[in-house]
């Protein structure tokens, strides 16, 4: 026996288990229908992609299975990818007992294989051959149909536990400033109200924490329900965020150019640089409703603030938010035109630097330019006071 092979031998098994634990798999879910017409699936934690050239996707059962000695008998079988929040179902179908399907929603396939509701995605494969490989079998499927579901995070298995995936780029927040954040708004939420009341709107405070714009608090004028709860969030990346751009140091603005979605358009990233430049002048910014972002810009960022992103839907976010740059240009007032105005936003300054933004939403429609402007004095009056409070408090930063 070689040196090697002596080492190898020498392995622990249960060291091995808990090296190859570090590593995470994802969580499906196999199923098939017996011969006697009977559903039945089992979870796979070994499934994988192959070949794209003929299509082929694999997993690994133990030698030793009985769910698998009979769905072997199948004729096809399904790959049911399992969302985040099915890890009861996972646990359902990794225990033994004849009742797995026992209250779980299900339908049949084209390829005659149960399909679980609610899962990520469905791949549906004939049997191209099983290799007995050690204790286990490597199954490879041949691809026949595959469809997508729920393009959200998949279940995922790691040391022991199930998990999610979650995105660095939604995931860099501070629990801490959070709180302080919080904190400090509190000494002028009463300004808040008293603009949200006399232009009968909501008012946001906003500030940058991590990669995001992130509301703090929120006071809305009586009959009004607040569209943004405390902790929602908002990519900061143009158009959005300009004013807090703007106004912070130097490299907060470099940072902000350098999260846009079209580095390659100079002429966009010009625009960008002279919206910067006008909000700086004029100390406030404001953006305009129109007919294709306001459906998807709202559901984009009700589900960037909901954190569970893939990298497609985040991309996709990234997406709908460039297209909607349009609605953030600058406009010249007309006298005799009407309006419906998104939000206005002005800075709360500490030590001559932005510490939040007050953000008016829920604006009334048809607004003439002198409802415009009398509703930009108000909120810039407000973000004053509210400028004042702070320092008066010795909250800057």
């Amino acid at each position: 026996m070689t040196q090697d092979a002596t080492a190898v031998q020498s392995i622990d098994p249960a060291r091995f288990r808990q090296v190859l634990g570090h590593y995470p798999t994802g969580v499906v879910v196999i199923t098939a229908i017996r011969p006697d017409g009977q559903p039945l699936g089992m979870t796979v934690g070994s499934f994988s992609s192959v070949s794209l050239d003929p299509m082929l996707v694999s997993f690994m059962p133990t030698t030793a299975s009985k769910s698998f000695q009979a769905l072997r008998e199948a004729d096809c079988f399904c790959v049911n990818v399992l969302a985040a929040d099915q890890e009861a179902l996972a646990r359902r179908f990794a225990r033994s007992g004849p009742d797995r399907f026992e209250d779980v929603l299900w339908s049949v396939a084209e390829s005659g294989a149960p399909v679980l509701d609610g899962t990520v995605a469905s791949i549906h494969c004939t049997f191209d051959s099983i290799v007995e490989a050690g204790d286990h079998y490597i199954v490879l499927g041949a691809v026949q149909a595959l469809e997508v579901h729920r393009p959200v995070s998949p279940l995922l298995f790691f040391q022991g536990g199930y998990g999610k995936f979650s995105l660095l780029a939604v995931e860099d927040r501070s629990p801490s400033e959070m709180i302080e954040s919080v904190r400090l708004v509190e000494t002028f939420r009463g300004t808040m109200q008293d603009v949200a009341d006399a232009v009968g709107a909501e008012c946001s405070a906003l500030t940058v924490i991590g990669s995001d714009l992130t509301v703090v608090a929120t006071a809305a004028a009586g009959g009004l329900a607040p569209h943004g709860s405390l902790g929602s969030r908002i990519p900061y990346m143009p158009p959005l965020g300009e004013l807090y751009a703007a106004l912070d140091a130097d490299e907060s603005a470099l940072r902000w150019l350098g999260r846009a979605a079209s580095l390659e358009d100079e002429d966009v990233m010009d625009r960008y640089r002279e919206r910067l430049e006008l909000a700086r002048e004029r100390g406030w910014s404001m953006s305009f409703a129109g007919e294709y972002p306001d459906v998807a810009l709202f559901d984009a960022l009700r589900d960037y603030s909901g954190g569970d992103l893939t990298p497609v839907r985040l991309a996709e976010i990234r997406e709908v938010i460039r297209s909607a740059n349009k609605y953030y240009e600058h406009r010249d007032l007309v006298e005799g035109e009407r309006y419906d105005v998104t939000s206005i936003v002005a800075p709360v300054m500490c030590d001559g630097l932005i510490r939040f933004v007050l953000r008016l939403r829920q604006l009334p429609t048809q607004a003439t330019p002198a409802q415009i402007s009398a509703w930009i004095d108000a909120l810039t009056d407000a973000a004053a006071t509210a400028s004042e409070t702070l320092s008066a408090h010795g909250s800057c930063r």
